[in-house]
């Protein structure tokens, strides 16, 4: 991991260089060349523009822009220095501005385009993966969980309480971890949806979650709409997200701030936020949480995430995430579908 970091390190390190040494020698011969070569300053105008269509491509849109708004600022000058001497082409030069920031402003979102087109490629091909590999697991796991639990039924098993218990616990461990996987096999994407209440369930996760809300320092608050009616997804799903969501802005938070769990009706669907006042989620890490297996966590699985979005997306919602350090991190299910009988 650390290699390839160097390796894309290095390798932006060569970009930047490139493209800025392009720009500098274009500008030393824009600016030393006599005006009345006016040839080569329209040749050196257009090779402009490949610098601007190098970081374009590489960096999208708003790196692409700024980059194009430098070269305006190193070209505009030799413009108005040669304005007198040749008014009418320098009017054709000065629109020229315009195209350079036209066609960094296209090419970058036509690479954020591509970008994110392949990122939800590598995505499906990891989730069908998964879902392979899943069948096979859940399979086994659900053998080692039958074995477990009629061993905690043995009248022969120790009598120990904390034995007990910690047996108890990683028979929880492995139910959860079967109930994750299962999400991914095609019999799960394609089993008939249920309904599930909103505020019952929230209220649930949140008593769940009070022991663990109480040794961090964190109060959890919720703000729910009344009245709004039967989600169209299963209701031990909605519940799992809503507590692996409120589990990880727990976790997120520093001692003494608030998790809000909230619900609310906008524009014909019901959209359920959890918002934690933490540092954020990186930049760079956004575009990568729903990815399965991703995780910044020493101990996680990096599954939940990439979970969440699979049951919205098989429910036809969608997971929302904005994330900064002033403000934290807000997840929000969106919910397009609820029962007919509950809301017009």
């Amino acid at each position: 991991m650390n290699d390839l970091r160097e390796s894309r390190k290095g390798r932006n390190v060569c970009r930047i260089v490139l493209v800025f040494s392009i720009i500098a020698v274009l500008s030393v011969l824009h600016y030393g060349t006599a005006t009345r070569h006016m040839e080569y300053h329209i040749l050196y105008r257009e090779l402009y523009f490949v610098p601007i269509v190098m970081v374009s491509l590489w960096y999208g849109l708003r790196a692409g822009v700024y980059f194009s708004l430098l070269v305006v600022i190193l070209y505009t000058p030799h413009v108005m220095m040669t304005w007198s001497g040749q008014p009418g082409v320098n009017v054709g030069n000065l629109s020229q501005i315009i195209v350079f920031i036209l066609v960094s402003a296209i090419t970058g979102t036509l690479s954020d385009r591509e970008r994110k087109r392949q990122l939800e490629i590598r995505e499906a091909q990891n989730l069908a993966s998964l879902g392979k590999a899943s069948l096979a697991m859940t399979s086994e796991l659900r053998e080692v969980l039958d074995a477990l639990k009629e061993l905690m039924k043995d009248r022969e098993m120790p009598a120990s309480p904390n034995f007990s218990q910690r047996l108890k616990n990683q028979v929880d461990r492995i139910t959860t971890l079967d109930h994750t996987l299962s999400h991914f096999t095609l019999e799960r994407s394609e089993a008939q949806k249920d309904f599930a209440e909103v505020d019952s369930s929230v209220e649930r996760v949140k008593s769940k979650l009070k022991p663990l809300a109480e040794r961090s320092g964190v109060t959890v608050e919720t703000r729910l709409e009344p009245a709004l009616g039967l989600l169209a997804v299963n209701e031990l799903d909605f519940v799992w997200m809503i507590e692996e969501l409120t589990t990880n802005a727990i976790e997120s938070s520093t001692a003494g701030s608030t998790v809000t769990i909230a619900s609310r009706w906008s524009e014909g669907q019901c959209e359920v936020e959890v918002h934690d006042r933490g540092i954020g989620i990186p930049p760079e890490n956004l575009s990568k949480i729903f990815v399965p297996f991703f995780t910044t966590k020493e101990r996680g699985t990096g599954l939940s995430m990439a979970v969440c979005k699979k049951i919205m997306k098989d429910c036809d919602g969608e997971i929302r995430v904005d994330s900064d350090r002033a403000e934290g991190t807000r997840l929000v299910l969106v919910f397009r579908r609820i029962h007919p009988q509950t809301r017009g």
